[in-house]
Formats: C-alpha cells, structure tokens, sequence
C-alpha cells in the first residue's frame, strides 16, 4: 500500500496475548484479494492463536482438528441468521468463556455457501 494509507507503523511491535484462539475459515478467492484484513491479524497475534484455513469444504475425515474445534462446548462460530445468539448476552448468560472463536473470511455470499455446506461449522453456538 502507499505509504501514507499504511497501516504497518500502527501494528503492535510484539504480538498480543490473547486467551482465545482464533480459527479463520478463508474463502480461496480471499486469499488473492489486495487488502486482506487476515495477514495483519495474524501479524498481530501469537502463531499459537490464529490458525488461517483455506478452503470452501470441510469434513471430519479430511480435517480432524477442525472438527475436534466445531464440537467443543466453548467453541463459538462468528456467523449472523436467525438461530444466532447476541454475543454480548452470551458472555453475560454463559458461565463458560469461549476458548475458540471461528471466523468466516468472504463476501456475504461466500461466508453463506461456506456456513451452510459445512455441517462443522453449524455445531459450534
């Protein structure tokens, strides 16, 4: 980017501790795309956190860790529809604070095709 709409000076020296691990599900056609929002999450977080996988199918059988992920109880899924519960009121009603949050990365319609053609992804609240 032009220098002067950078936003490398503005990220941390160090990466940020963070409790929580992120899953980022990206769409293929996101990892092409010029300004990407996952690379400097990543250059803000620890390794260990924030897990990128690109894809726009996911099964048990070919990612067992994914699937270990979907289907504990304090694992959450970033995704809007009418079963979805208001975040703020889980942290407020939920006795257990999400260890793994999962993040859908793509147009509206990409993350839609991605939610619902993965079972995984409608385990998790």
């Amino acid at each position: 980017r032009p220098q002067k709409v950078c936003l490398c000076p503005f990220l941390p020296l160090h990466p940020l501790h963070i409790s929580t691990h992120l899953y980022i599900i990206q769409h293929p056609a996101e990892e092409s795309k010029v300004l990407r929002t996952v690379p400097l999450l990543e250059a803000c977080l620890p390794q260990d956190k924030c897990k990128v996988k690109i894809g726009r199918r996911f099964s048990e059988e070919r990612d067992p860790e994914l699937s270990t992920i979907c289907r504990k109880s304090d694992t959450l899924i970033l995704y809007p529809g009418a079963e979805a519960t208001n975040l703020e009121e889980f942290i407020l009603e939920s006795p257990i604070y999400p260890s793994t949050i999962i993040i859908i990365d793509g147009t509206w319609s990409q993350a839609k095709d991605i939610f619902y053609k993965n079972s995984l992804f409608r385990l998790p609240k």
